[in-house]
């Protein structure tokens, strides 16, 4: 689903040579420029936000208790708590290195 809202992200910035890339500036065409530079236009933003953070906070979600598992049998701790606490803590951390390094 990214991928479809990249491609069109993509489209406005490069082909279209639009300044402001936002969500509702791909609903243009449909609306009108009077109804997205007003409350439609923050209205569709704040939902793309709203639904983008509840995917990702869902990936992370479904994801959680297969690493967790994966950090028991590697390392051999027991399931606990305090370990989920520190993989949960330790993520954004491992995740700005990696970041770092890509």
């Amino acid at each position: 689903m990214n991928t479809i809202f990249g491609l069109v992200f993509a489209y406005l910035f490069f082909v279209k040579k639009k300044d402001i890339v936002r969500p509702s500036t791909a609903c243009e065409t449909l609306f009108g420029e009077r109804l997205i530079n007003g409350w439609l236009g923050k209205l569709i933003d704040v939902l793309f936000i709203v639904g983008f953070v509840c995917g990702v906070t869902t990936c992370i979600g479904v994801n959680f208790p297969t690493i967790i598992g994966l950090v028991t049998k590697l390392f051999g701790f027991k399931q606990s708590l305090g370990l989920s606490a520190v993989v949960i803590m330790s993520w954004p951390i491992l995740w700005h290195f990696y970041c770092i390094q890509a």
